[in-house]
């Protein structure tokens, strides 16, 4: 008898919870113009809004949203997702593309993320997303004559948490002020997390003129724990356009850890300087020469090869020479073999030049006149 009472407790429970839950589902709206958006519709402080995945829609246009059925745009986009691999970057975007034709922002945000999470520097998908950024309101301070400072705090604390919340800021903070990005951009590369230092390191490289940002930019090329954040950080020192920094960054690729070799290596390619090939070159054939540690498994053997003569208290006496003999092999050790650092040289010599010569250092060094 218990057991059937608290059936049909739960079940009254979850039927007055129903209609709740509905409430807050989103809808698709369609403006008098016959634009579609999928979000919340609210009043609020003499405007409207439609609160999206995105961000929030203001509505300047008079006249009041209608309900709208979206599910067949809905469908076609679901369909078109089904049998997409997951990290075909331009089919994300494709399909984020489409989404947006009907405003479906819920599905747009879904792609456009997964396909800046797998490459933050696509092309198509950044321009998407900047421009989405300038049309949504992303923060509370995202209205004219705001406090910048806060603003810009804004966008990295509470919008760059996501791949595509990085690409959305970025395109906000181009309108703010060059030493507010500075200083923030300073800031959360030095102590924010993975996607916040990405987006500072893709602001700093906006603020060309500002000889500060050099040094947390190298800092952070050689030493940060994200590829992307790496990447996009000698991205940066390259759109100065200045080939000394290829010389600058030469100067680790003698350094005994093999993890600032590589990370070297990445950031003269991504440069882009042809000035940086001869010193990759020199560095694939081993100049200068790197410390190396190793490991030694040998078996060791003990023979005497000769007999030396000692006179001693008028008695002769033969002394043996003993000599030791290794057997076994020694390897070098390291992070990354010596031929995977050796691969990614080429692999970066083959980007600066232009040139597809197999991984021979000779061949490289005439090739680019080392």
């Amino acid at each position: 008898m218990r057991q059937i009472t608290f059936v049909i407790a739960l079940s009254v429970a979850m039927a007055v919870q129903a209609p709740a839950q509905s409430q807050k589902s989103l809808s698709v709206w369609q403006l008098p113009s016959g634009e579609c958006h999928e979000g919340r519709l609210l009043k609020r402080d003499r405007e409207t809004v439609i609160v999206t995945a995105l961000g929030e829609l203001v509505l300047a246009t008079p006249g009041r949203p209608v309900p709208f059925n979206a599910k067949a745009n809905a469908d076609l986009v679901a369909q078109a997702a089904f049998a997409l691999h997951p990290r075909h970057v331009s089919a994300h975007v494709a399909i984020a593309q489409m989404a947006a034709a009907s405003g479906l922002w819920g599905a747009v945000r879904k792609h456009l993320d997964a396909a800046l999470a797998i490459d933050p520097f696509h092309v198509e998908g950044r321009a998407m997303a900047a421009s989405l950024g300038r049309r949504f309101r992303l923060t509370d301070y995202d209205v004219p004559g705001a406090n910048q400072s806060k603003a810009a705090e804004a966008l990295f604390d509470d919008v760059a948490k996501t791949a595509v919340g990085v690409a959305l800021a970025e395109g906000r903070l181009d309108d703010v002020d060059i030493a507010l990005r500075l200083q923030f951009g300073q800031r959360f590369l030095r102590r924010g997390n993975a996607h916040q230092r990405l987006l500072a390191a893709k602001t700093l490289g906006g603020c060309l003129q500002e000889s500060t940002r050099i040094k947390p930019l190298y800092e952070a090329t050689l030493l940060d724990s994200a590829p992307s954040v790496r990447r996009a950080c000698a991205r940066s020192l390259g759109l100065a356009g200045d080939p000394a920094m290829a010389r600058v960054f030469a100067r680790s690729l003698a350094s005994p850890h093999q993890a600032i070799r590589l990370a070297t290596v990445e950031a003269i390619a991504e440069m882009g300087f042809r000035e940086g090939a001869p010193y990759l070159a020199r560095a694939l054939a081993g100049e200068p020469a790197v410390p190396r540690a190793h490991i030694a498994v040998t078996k060791q053997s003990a023979m005497v090869t000769d007999y030396d003569v000692e006179v001693a208290a008028n008695a002769v006496i033969a002394k043996p020479i003993v000599t030791v003999v290794n057997e076994g092999v020694i390897l070098d050790v390291a992070i990354i073999s010596i031929s995977e650092e050796r691969v990614r040289i080429v692999t970066a010599l083959r980007k600066l030049t232009g040139l597809d010569l197999p991984v021979d250092a000779k061949a490289w060094k005439a090739a680019v006149g080392s």
